[in-house]
């Protein structure tokens, strides 16, 4: 006889209760896990109805004391639409991240199939480095009712309500205590639309038609279509890799022809090089010596591998006067949906800036800035976290690429890695799509010509999400043999 509690009586004459195969409908026999379901069996339900309630359990049937069918049924395992089914093994995604989120990690997991004497191991791995955003995680409910209440009141133009004031004191707290200085939020920032608009104001605030305007190269490709918009002359001066060093020499004959400004994006996009404080004091030293601006890409600040350190441009001396530090919430807060970004410069190079601003784009979106204020105060732990975050996604990236053989430069900053394809193909035609997966790794949809004054043969890879790199080396290779078969 079964015991009552958790179970019901069962009138056979009326319904029956079963348990399923969720894939073939097989009723499975009592104590095997599969899915319950309840058939009714009545006459007036014609045909017989089958309700099936998607709850992973198991169940045990048996006689109660007053002679009636009783069924115990355990607490459900989960649900057939939150399952996956690896190696005839039943995983539920949403149990494992509920599990990560109240220990105080990120959702971040690896499940792992290891087969060792024809038997398969099923795991569950969690990387330590995974413990990203553990603080903000325990107190993020607090902080969204806290967003809720401040966001009721940001339906404003953005240039006289107080939400630009308190996003531009964020910006000035947060990129102070890392540049290293007081940072007048009122006089020497502004909130543009990405990083993106806050480059496209300062060339058209900064430069004349007919200026000239020195980038290196490899260089992220809206900057030459920024300094062509600007009526102004692109003049490049190459990154030699593998290290992507450059020739002070050539550097001073750029800045000789008479150059305005010159852009630099550190740490760098697409080649990850990290500039060195040397670098940029002989940068630096040009710069004073030719009269020419700084304009800074800084998006990437935070990102940056091997204990190297980010050195502002605007923190050597006597470059504060002549540099623009343009910057993002994009990649630091992941958001970059929200084209939240800012400029920052002496009050007299800021003054001309906004006014491009002004009328260029009026403001940013209130809301936005209002919820990010509350990423631009968190602890600075984060910004460790995240750092470590994307050094160890770069280590299974790069370790899989050496893996099945194909070059590549390691960056030291950034989360773009250049392949060096040429063994495997020829050359392709202008806008060909390489034909590598474009996702975890996003890699870029063209050449690498895009970013090169001279044709140079590679591909640019983002290892930006976490999730699918632990199969993504299957897919490389994959992409290894496609490339071997085009070149045939």
């Amino acid at each position: 006889m079964l015991e009552q509690g958790n179970g019901m009586h069962v009138n056979e004459d009326h319904f029956i209760v079963e348990v399923i195969d969720p894939d073939t409908g097989a009723v499975l026999p009592d104590g095997e896990q599969g899915e319950l379901v309840f058939t009714c069996i009545t006459k007036e339900a014609f045909p017989i109805l089958r309700y099936r309630t998607r709850d992973i359990g198991v169940i045990h049937r048996g006689k109660c004391a007053c002679g009636r069918t009783f069924a115990k049924m355990t607490k459900p395992r989960g649900r057939t639409d939150d399952m996956l089914i690896i190696r005839g093994v039943n995983v539920f995604p949403s149990q494992i991240e509920t599990v990560l989120i109240e220990q105080g990690y990120a959702p971040v997991y690896q499940i792992v199939v290891d087969r060792a004497n024809n038997f398969d191991s099923i795991e569950v791995r969690v990387e330590i480095s995974s413990e990203i955003f553990s603080d903000t995680v325990r107190d993020l409910a607090q902080r969204a009712k806290e967003l809720s209440a401040a966001l009721k009141n940001c339906s404003a133009f953005t240039p006289r309500s107080a939400l630009m004031g308190r996003f531009r004191q964020a910006i000035a707290r947060k990129c102070g205590h890392f540049m290293g200085r007081t940072i007048d939020p009122e006089t020497e920032i502004v909130a543009t639309i990405g990083s993106t608009e806050a480059m496209v104001d300062t060339l058209f605030a900064l430069t004349n038609p007919g200026d000239r305007v020195v980038m290196f190269s490899p260089f992220f490709e809206n900057y030459r279509a920024q300094v062509i918009m600007a009526d102004c002359e692109p003049v490049f001066v190459p990154l030699n890799p593998p290290t992507f060093s450059f020739d002070p020499n050539v550097l001073e004959d750029a800045f000789r022809g008479g150059a305005k400004a010159i852009i630099i994006c550190n740490p760098s996009n697409p080649s990850g090089k990290v500039f060195t404080e040397e670098e940029l004091k002989t940068i630096a030293g040009l710069c004073i010596r030719y009269d020419v601006y700084a304009i800074m890409d800084e998006v990437y600040e935070h990102i940056i591998y091997d204990g190297r350190k980010h050195v502002y441009m605007n923190s050597i001396p006597g470059m504060w006067e002549r540099t623009v530090s343009c910057s993002s919430l994009s990649k630091t807060y992941s958001v970059t949906g929200w084209r939240l970004g800012y400029a920052i410069a002496p009050e007299n190079i800021m003054a001309r800036i906004r006014q491009y601003h002004d009328f260029n784009a009026v403001g940013c979106p209130s809301p936005l800035m209002e919820a990010a204020v509350v990423g631009l105060n968190m602890p600075l732990s984060y910004y460790d976290e995240f750092g470590a975050h994307y050094a160890h996604m770069k280590k299974i990236f790069t370790e899989g690429m050496r893996d099945i053989g194909i070059p590549f430069t390691d960056p030291e900053g950034t989360y773009f890695v250049l392949a060096d394809v040429r063994r495997n193909r020829t050359a392709p035609s202008r806008g060909k799509r390489c034909p590598i997966p474009c996702r975890p790794f996003e890699t870029m949809r063209r050449p690498s010509r895009s970013f090169f004054t001279v044709s140079r043969l590679g591909l640019g890879g983002q290892c930006r999400k976490y999730s699918g790199l632990p199969e993504y080396k299957f897919r490389m290779a994959g992409m290894s043999a496609s490339l071997s078969a085009l070149a045939a």
